[in-house]
C-alpha cells in the first residue's frame, strides 16, 4: 500500500520546494495576519492538487497493489485508501510548518513533529495490534491529523496573540 501512494512523492516533494519559500516571503515585511491568508491560499492550491491523486487512489489503490506487487495483495483497498486520505493531511501540514518557521517558532514546530510518535505508542500499537496493515494506515493518519490539529493550533496562537511585522535583513 505504501509502495503505491509513494507514486504522488515527486509531486508532494516538487510542491513543498515550491511553496516553502512562498510562505516565508508572503510574511516578510508583512503581518501575522498576511502570513495566515497566505497558509490558506497555499493549502488550498496544494490541495487541489492533491484531491484528484487521493481519488485515483482510493478508486484503484487496490488495483495498482494487484497490479505491482500480485494477486495475494488483493483487498487492501482500505489500507491504500487510508494512506491516500493521509496525504491531504499534508499540504496544511506542511504549510504551517514554513509558517511557523517564517514566524521564528521553528522550536515550537519541532517539538509538535513528535506527535505522531506519541500516538503510535498510544493507539498505534492497539491498532496495529488488533488490525495489522489496516493498524498501521491508520495509525499513520491519526498520528498526522493529530499533529496537523496541533500545528494549526500553535500557529494560530502566534498569530492573534503576536500582532507583529517580520523584520527583514
Amino acid at each position: 500500500g505504501m509502495g503505491v501512494v509513494a507514486v504522488a512523492n515527486p509531486l508532494m516533494i516538487g510542491m513543498q520546494n515550491f511553496l516553502g519559500p512562498k510562505i516565508a516571503h508572503s510574511f516578510a515585511g508583512q503581518e501575522s495576519a498576511y502570513l495566515r491568508s497566505a497558509v490558506y491560499r497555499y493549502s488550498g492550491a496544494f490541495s487541489l492538487i492533491v484531491v484528484p491523486i487521493v481519488a485515483f487512489l482510493a478508486l484503484f489503490g487496490n488495483w495498482a497493489v494487484v497490479f505491482l506487487y500480485g494477486a495475494k495483495y488483493d483487498g487492501y483497498a482500505l489500507v491504500v485508501s487510508l494512506l491516500a486520505i493521509d496525504l491531504l493531511t499534508a499540504p496544511l501540514r506542511f504549510s504551517l510548518s514554513r509558517a511557523l518557521f517564517s514566524m521564528n517558532k521553528a522550536d515550537l514546530d519541532t517539538a509538535t513533529n513528535i506527535i505522531p510518535f506519541v500516538v503510535l505508542l498510544g493507539a498505534g500499537l492497539w491498532l496495529i495490534n488488533e488490525h495489522s496493515v489496516f493498524g498501521v494506515a491508520a495509525s499513520i493518519l491519526l498520528g498526522n491529523i493529530a499533529v496537523t490539529v496541533v500545528k494549526l493550533g500553535v500557529f494560530l496562537r502566534f498569530c492573534r496573540s503576536e500582532r507583529w511585522t517580520m523584520n527583514t535583513p
